[in-house]
């Protein structure tokens, strides 16, 4: 059960469809854009029914989307008690927690909290996995390690999380190993003679970049334990990322 107070359900299929082209067909000449704009050719369409065949067989009536006009945590809590309790669903994605870090004044702060835990009741109530995304403030911007410490006053949500997982864009000086203040040692992880290794790993600058990491785990290491954070390769033409590598960021900030 996908909630949103983001995102329509047309833009929602839309995507999902591209997706399942490229992920399931491996077919990437049909692009959200082009979908949106009705650009869509003979073989797109023969795609398109390959797809939607697909989506009727192993998605429908397993997945709902529901659009919310703004983040009201009583309609979302009426909303997952009825689809959880009518029509079964056991995963939760609820998009998006709101609420600027940077304005945002300490009542706004108690209320996040607050929804926080309530999502959390509702979890443990009916035993459903809960997903919650929540949209970093524009003052982190350039800050390459992240932790908790970037929701600010909000971080006490972290409390009732299974997980915590933060994503940033990767920036040009983090992929340059030129550049000795920045560079973020890109490497992967391979087996030799029963032991682990690090392997270098030169990334495509010329490719769009996120870079995920662990702040809270109850089963392993994160990333502040350890050092490192994840490479995800993203293509936002077609709603996929594609974990590639790991790497260890330098902290501090890039102005």
């Amino acid at each position: 059960l996908i909630i949103s107070n983001e995102e329509n359900i047309k833009k929602f299929k839309i995507k999902f469809m591209v997706w399942l082209l490229a992920k399931y067909r491996k077919y990437f000449k049909l692009t959200k854009k082009k979908m949106m704009g009705g650009e869509i050719s003979e073989d797109d369409r023969k795609e398109l029914k390959i797809v939607q065949k697909y989506w009727r067989d192993n998605y429908k009536s397993k997945l709902k989307f529901v659009a919310i006009a703004d983040a009201d945590m009583n309609i979302v809590k009426k909303k997952i008690r009825e689809n959880v309790l009518k029509y079964g669903y056991d995963t939760v994605l609820y998009d998006t927690f709101k609420l600027d870090f940077e304005d945002a004044n300490s009542k706004e702060y108690i209320s996040l909290i607050r929804d926080s835990r309530e999502l959390d009741k509702l979890a443990k109530k009916y035993n459903i996995i809960m997903l919650a995304s929540l949209q970093l403030a524009i003052y982190t911007l350039g800050k390459l390690f992240l932790d908790s410490s970037v929701l600010s006053m909000g971080k006490q949500i972290k409390e009732v999380l299974e997980g915590l997982m933060l994503m940033r864009t990767v920036y040009p000086e983090e992929l340059d190993p030129d550049n000795k203040k920045f560079y973020c040692r890109p490497f992967r992880s391979k087996k030799v003679n029963d032991k682990w290794i690090e392997e270098p790993y030169e990334p495509d600058q010329t490719a769009t970049w996120r870079m995920l990491f662990v702040d809270k785990t109850r089963n392993g290491s994160n990333s502040s334990d350890t050092g490192v954070a994840y490479l995800l390769r993203f293509n936002g033409e077609f709603a996929t990322f594609k974990e590639t590598a790991k790497c260890r960021p330098r902290h501090g900030k890039i102005e």
